[in-house]
């Protein structure tokens, strides 16, 4: 039996493996796998450091299916409690909209669902559709959820760029070719972080030195004890963007 550290230690690293999960985007809708419903199962070993995920895609055919694996196990890999990371992609049972959680309806505007086709019908492909067909100013709007950053061009290894988000700073990081972006607040004092010093994947408050994981917005270092509010960044069109999430549920990195 399971002694009640190990336990809270296999939460902590579940947890956070879910946190990295949210930072993963569907090649095709604008929604983190974990939320579409594509990660069926989680299994972690916080003492080998070892993490099995059980996931599908929206379909067979998908363009990615054959790399997307690979993908989801490298950005797990980058916890530094993760040591081995293997992704078993699945068809059975296959995706529906039915395992999307309400946070991800809600940013595709399907919560009022009933012109949709029946869960056991519904592919990537109707719910494309049934997007294509709501009215152009709401589908303008769910486009316009993401804010430019930089040209990627301009955002090179290292560097960090401040951009305003619905009124909130936030600050996006390149880290080896890995976006990541946290509020520009430290939970400390209120001083910005942008022009902190990073190490790895720590950033370093210039004012008093508590230290932030930028993947997942965690504490690592006093004198703050409040993790920071990360949020999806995104490539599109060779341009950095990033999002507000519009709820905690759907917030990517959510500390544990």
């Amino acid at each position: 039996m399971p002694t009640e550290a190990a336990s809270i230690a296999h939460t902590i690293l579940t947890e956070q493996v879910i946190g990295v999960l949210r930072t993963v985007y569907d090649p095709e809708l604008p929604v983190n796998i974990y939320d579409l419903g594509l990660v069926y199962d989680i299994q972690v070993e916080p003492q080998s450091g070892k993490v099995h995920i059980r996931m599908t895609l929206t379909a067979p055919g998908c363009p990615v299916a054959q790399t997307f694996p690979g993908t989801v196990e490298c950005s797990v890999r980058e916890l530094p409690e993760v040591n081995e990371a293997c992704v078993e992609l699945v068809w059975d049972p296959p995706w529906d909209r039915t395992r999307m959680s309400e946070a991800a309806r809600l940013t595709l505007g399907m919560l009022d669902a009933g012109d949709l086709p029946r869960p056991d019908t519904t592919s990537v492909a109707s719910v494309a559709g049934a997007l294509r067909n709501r009215d152009s100013n709401d589908l303008e709007s769910t486009r316009s959820d993401w804010v430019n950053v930089a040209a990627q061009d301009d955002l090179p290894d290292g560097g960090v760029s401040v951009v305003d988000v619905n009124g909130t700073e936030v600050a996006v990081f390149n880290i080896g070719g890995h976006y990541y972006a946290i509020e520009d607040v430290c939970t400390h004092d209120g001083g910005t972080l942008a022009e902190g010093e990073v190490e790895e994947f720590e950033i370093e408050c210039p004012r008093h030195g508590a230290r932030f994981d930028l993947r997942t917005g965690r504490v690592t270092a006093p004198p703050a004890y409040e993790a920071v509010t990360t949020f999806p960044v995104r490539i599109h069109d060779n341009r950095v963007q990033v999002r507000e999430a519009r709820d905690d549920s759907i917030r990517t990195n959510k500390p544990p």
